[in-house]
Formats: C-alpha cells, sequence, structure tokens
C-alpha cells in the first residue's frame, strides 16, 4: 500500500509518501517542490527514489502534489529506472483546473511511456483526477469526478519503453539528477 501523509521528521514535519508493504517492509518519499503556503510548515525532500514493490516486478517513482508542474522530475524517476509512476495528492484547491491536472497526468505518462497511478482525496471539490493511464496516453480506468470508489487496470510491463526518453537530444537540453 503506497498512501500519503504528514510526518514527524528531525526538521519538523514533512509531506511523505510512505509504503507499507505485506511482509513489514518500508519506504518513503519525502515531497520535493512544496507549495507556497507548506515551505513554513514542511521540510522539502532532496531525493527523488526508485522503489522496488514485491510482487509489482517493475520499479516504482512516487511523486506528491504540486511535483506534477515539475516534468523534469518524473523524467528523472524514469531515467533512473521507473517503470510505474505513483501520484498521490489532496487537490482541492477551487483555483485549480481539473482538466489541467488531468492533461498533465496524461502528459506524464505519455512523455516517458510509463504507467501512471494516481489518486485524489475523494471530494466534490477535487481538482485532480483518481486514475490509470497507460504509457501510451490512454486512460485506462477513471474514477468520476468526486466519487469515492475503487478502480483498477492491469499493467502490462511490455507498454513500457524508453523509445522517447532515449531520442532526448542532451547535446541541447539534459535533466540530471544531483543527488
Amino acid at each position: 500500500m503506497v498512501y500519503g501523509t504528514l510526518w514527524p521528521t528531525q526538521d519538523g514535519w514533512a509531506n511523505m509518501a510512505r509504503y507499507a508493504g505485506p511482509a513489514g517492509e518500508s519506504w518513503s518519499y519525502q515531497k520535493v517542490n512544496l507549495a507556497a503556503h507548506e515551505r513554513a510548515r514542511l521540510t522539502a525532500g532532496d531525493v527523488l527514489p526508485v522503489f522496488e514493490v514485491p510482487g509489482l516486478d517493475a520499479a516504482l517513482g512516487v511523486q506528491l502534489c504540486r511535483d506534477l508542474r515539475f516534468p523534469e522530475q518524473w523524467q528523472a524517476l524514469c531515467r533512473r529506472g521507473a517503470q510505474v509512476l505513483c501520484f498521490l495528492t489532496n487537490a482541492t484547491n477551487p483555483r485549480d483546473r481539473y482538466d489541467v491536472w488531468r492533461t498533465h497526468l496524461i502528459s506524464r505518462a505519455a512523455e516517458n511511456q510509463r504507467w501512471v497511478i494516481s489518486a485524489n482525496v475523494a471530494s466534490p471539490q477535487q481538482c485532480s483526477p483518481s486514475m490509470i493511464v497507460a504509457p501510451s496516453g490512454e486512460v485506462v480506468s477513471e474514477c468520476p469526478n468526486g466519487a469515492s470508489t475503487v478502480i483498477t487496470a492491469s499493467i502490462d510491463p511490455s507498454a513500457i519503453s524508453d523509445w522517447y526518453l532515449s531520442q532526448a537530444r542532451a547535446d541541447v537540453v539534459e535533466v540530471s539528477y544531483k543527488r
């Protein structure tokens, strides 16, 4: 299970994704790009980890909320081996547009040719969908806006590709991971 939470750290509190596995294994990702209202209260992470998940047969990268607006982070995760990208958010800001967040999620899947699994809080005010997007950009499962339900899809690892990433012109623009 991957879930979002506020988590105590030695420097205060962090916006975090946590993984709890069936054999007691666990890991966490600390949100890198904090929103303006979070910066005074939370500590930003500085690592973009890629995780192995037993039974998934694919490495997992995780992004939280505002991280969606930074496609270079998603690309860095993919270049480091992430094959499935999990996105968790509590996006209910009425100023944010649902169709923009939805388009970003589809783009992150298609531009990186990875599966994207997105989960948002079930709220009538949500502005980001809960959905599963194939590496082609096809939405294979989606929760109706504001609904509380379970969505599922079979993830085919053979659909994952590095075709686009391998064509990037590193002599012009290069995304690198500094950790």
